[in-house]
């Protein structure tokens, strides 16, 4: 974005507020649900779900059964969904390792939106027919009744709906409220908001409203602010490039994750085992050997390997097995024992 852009961006979501035009340049406001609203706009929500549920809508669980049933959402579309979060996750790791190679990390790239589209699609397919359940009922009557009690007029007097309808404000306020997650991203690592973020972190100052009565859009403002410093904080933190790089950085958290899990996962194992010169952990699936294997260090993995090929090997030509104590790295520490041992006479 050019510097007016992210200066129009962060007014608007400073602002918080939707300014629609009905007409004749008349602007009308939409504002912010307060404490007091946002409570009533949950009790209709609560009612209208219970009265659908009575008189037998179905539920959004009892609609996706439904779809299975009629083989428009089966179990294979859910697992896909799920399968796809996780490969757009490994890609966006692959593309930080590859960082510095611009074919390989633009090819990586071309993947990760090849699998969101399909994300997409998944998702639409999912929840095309939201509306028709209690959850979508109750959500709309909710947006409804929000719409009708803070829509004003520029003085700030309730709007009475007579040139434009609840639904058209309703879809104009969603249209504008609505901020691309990578333009609210590079509007929070940037300035002139990071001027204002440092200056000031309370964001009762910045935004001039409580916490729990910020917009959407000013959560994920101050959500990636805070991501940011972490990140720019951290001891081992990425190039200031793989920052600006939105995937990229995603890999570089992701990766961060799975270490800080993996190392978690170690140290309460060594705990709980620490007299131990090796540990056996059994595996129920495909996914737990993997994560029980990435637990191994470098040496572990080729003692393992090498055990396995010492295994194969005789039982390819014995067809028994191999005692424990005669794999050559048990042989090799039962040497430097006994030389520790003598050394120590």
């Amino acid at each position: 974005m050019e510097l007016y852009e992210k200066e129009f961006l962060l007014s608007k979501v400073l602002f918080g507020i939707s300014v629609i035009e009905i007409g004749d340049g008349r602007l009308i406001y939409v504002h912010p649900l307060t404490i007091e609203k946002n409570f009533f706009a949950q009790r209709v929500y609560k009612r209208v779900y219970e009265e659908a549920l009575l008189s037998g809508v179905f539920t959004r669980k009892e609609r996706l059964d439904l779809m299975a049933e009629e083989g428009i959402w089966l179990q294979e579309d859910e697992d896909l969904l799920e399968k796809n979060k996780d490969a757009i996750e490994n890609k966006k790791i692959e593309l930080f390792e590859n960082f510095l190679r611009p074919k390989k990390r633009e090819l990586i790239r071309e993947q990760i939106r090849d699998i969101e589209k399909e994300q997409l699609v998944l998702f639409t397919k999912k929840h095309t027919s939201d509306y028709l359940d209690c959850e979508g009922v109750a959500q709309y009557a909710r947006w409804e009744w929000i719409i009708e009690n803070t829509t004003t007029h520029e003085d700030g007097t309730p709007y009475d709906f007579e040139d434009i309808s609840v639904k058209a404000v309703l879809s104009a306020h969603n249209k504008e409220q609505e901020v691309d997650v990578a333009q609210i991203r590079q509007v929070a690592r940037e300035d002139p908001w990071t001027n204002i973020w440092g200056v000031s972190k309370d964001t009762e100052q910045i935004f001039n409203r409580k916490p729990s009565e910020l917009s959407e859009a000013q959560k994920n403002l101050i959500g990636w602010a805070k991501l940011y410093d972490a990140v720019n904080e951290a001891h081992e933190g990425p190039r200031s490039e793989v920052i600006k790089d939105d995937d990229a950085l995603d890999g570089w958290l992701a990766q961060s994750r799975k270490k800080a899990e993996k190392e978690k996962s170690k140290r309460s194992i060594d705990e709980k085992h620490s007299n131990a010169d090796e540990v056996m952990l059994m595996a129920q699936s495909r996914e737990e050997i993997e994560e029980i294997s990435s637990l191994n260090d470098p040496h572990s993995k080729a003692v393992v390997k090498e055990r396995m090929s010492r295994l194969k090997n005789k039982a390819e030509h014995s067809g028994r097995g191999l005692e424990y104590h005669k794999f050559t790295d048990r042989k090799q520490q039962a040497m430097v024992e006994a030389n520790n041992a003598g050394m120590s006479k």
